[in-house]
């Protein structure tokens, strides 16, 4: 079997089918040449339903059900289960565009260990934000990263099981959100080359009500703290790299990762010795102050400011108390 979906299922029933269908319905592609694996963590609505009702009408649809133990444990119990020799993680409530599935087979042919398609962003309703494509091109991880392509998402990956499986890479399990770029990272540092795809094969849709989109102080506070833990782990790996100018990219790449965190720290209702105490750890950790040298310059005027602990800290201070 070429390719297996896996599909991590929660609380799903408003967008399940429409993501299901859009795989099966795609043309010029046999139904033995791949699998849909759905995982139900733990959902409390109709999600199980109608798996199980997909689960009768297509041959090549698998479900299992679980408790809830989130997306990182759910991919994982997708992962193996799977037996294609690719694996596409689609979240439930996205869906892929019509007749991409037969050309995303062609060039599996060339049995590259990974592929990176383009997708667009959508709202609820369907409408196109923006789109995010790459060319058509072989590279090695070092030229898509120097080209600034710092892509955290698994779900625009078409991935070799057997890199997986050959270097022991599953999601962490105990962290929200940060499990996507965690194994992109990982993955990336495993190989010597990546097939981009000129293609838009996927909707990302964006649902107001996702775990991403959540904005609740304790939500944030465990935000935070996976982000320590997956940027402790990444610096470790990181340091492992031997070679300059690989080892110059992907410090960019977990830079621009960073940036992103001390920039929430500043924007969100952190508590001000909450992010002192963040601060200090992302300095034991190595991770702070950021490296600025491959920034943009918006993301390179904020880092240095940010660099400056005691700038950085009073200000968000200030910017509390005047709510400014």
């Amino acid at each position: 079997m070429r390719l297996s979906f896996i599909i991590p299922v929660f609380n799903a029933e408003k967008f399940l089918n429409r993501c299901v269908e859009s795989i099966i319905s795609q043309v010029k592609v046999d139904l033995n040449d791949y699998e849909i694996i759905a995982v139900n963590d733990g959902s409390t609505d109709d999600s199980g339903l109608i798996c199980e009702k997909l689960k009768e009408k297509h041959s090549n649809f698998h479900y299992y059900t679980n408790e809830n133990h989130g997306p990182g444990y759910t991919r994982n119990f997708g992962m193996k289960k799977a037996i294609g020799d690719y694996v596409w993680f689609v979240d439930s409530d996205d869906y892929l565009i019509d007749g991409v599935l037969s050309k995303v087979f062609q060039e599996l042919k060339s049995d590259l260990p990974m592929f990176i398609l383009g997708f667009q962003h959508l709202t609820e309703d369907g409408k196109e934000i923006r789109k995010v494509n790459f060319g058509n091109e072989i590279l090695t991880p070092v030229e898509f990263l120097n080209r600034g392509y710092f892509i955290n998402y698994v779900w625009c990956k078409v991935i070799k099981r057997s890199l997986l499986e050959t270097n022991n890479i599953l999601f962490l399990e105990d962290v929200i959100t940060a499990e996507d770029f965690h194994l992109s990272f990982r993955l990336m540092t495993k190989i010597d080359r990546l097939k981009c795809i000129d293609l838009i094969c996927y909707n990302y849709v964006l649902n107001p009500s996702s775990l991403m989109n959540k904005r609740s102080a304790e939500h944030m506070r465990r935000l935070a703290d996976s982000t320590l833990l997956v940027g402790k782990d990444l610096r470790n790996e990181l340091n492992q790299i031997g070679d300059f100018s690989r080892s110059q990219a992907f410090e960019s790449w977990l830079n621009n990762y960073l940036y992103g965190f001390l920039f929430s720290l500043y924007r969100f209702q952190y508590e001000s010795n909450y992010i002192k105490d963040i601060i200090n750890q992302l300095k034991a950790d190595g991770n702070y102050p950021l490296s600025t040298h491959s920034m943009k310059t918006k993301r390179r005027l904020f880092s240095t400011f940010a660099n400056q602990r005691l700038l950085f800290t009073s200000v968000i201070r200030l910017k509390r108390t005047f709510s400014f």
